[in-house]
């Protein structure tokens, strides 16, 4: 029986990515680098946002008010996808300025941007990674 090297590595490799996304899915709650709990995240089905120029306070209302900080998404755009949810730490006023990547399709093929999400979370939670939210006008 022979040695296969490369089997081991492709194991481990397995076991590595099993690992990260377990780490990931979990939101396992750890510590961050300033020794803050995370913020749990809850995902919300039938989301709706406006996009607002200046940062406004969005509390717990249909639909849910997010700034375009870079990027444009155009009037023709109805629905997002958040990649993202960064930053969600709150401020000293209890309110959290995450940072959302969002994707979405136009004629030209798929963009992305970058919103910001200004709310406190006793009012209402953060978007999810993977979520799916409707664009209102």
């Amino acid at each position: 029986m022979r040695f296969r090297f490369d089997i081991v590595v492709y194991a481990f490799l397995g076991m590595a990515v099993a690992i990260a996304i377990a780490a990931v899915v979990s939101g396992s709650g750890e510590a961050d680098a300033t020794g803050s709990a995370a913020v749990p995240h809850y995902q919300r089905a039938d989301v709706r946002v406006r996009c607002t120029d200046e940062p406004q306070i969005s509390r717990g209302q249909d639909p849910m008010l997010v700034q375009e900080e870079y990027g444009t998404i155009p009037s023709t755009v109805s629905h997002l996808t958040i990649l993202t949810d960064e930053n969600c730490q709150p401020d000293a006023e209890g309110v959290s300025h995450c940072r959302n990547r969002v994707q979405f399709e136009t004629a030209t093929g798929i963009e992305q941007a970058t919103l910001r999400h200004h709310h406190r979370m006793a009012e209402e939670p953060c978007f999810t990674p993977g979520q799916y939210v409707e664009v209102v006008r």
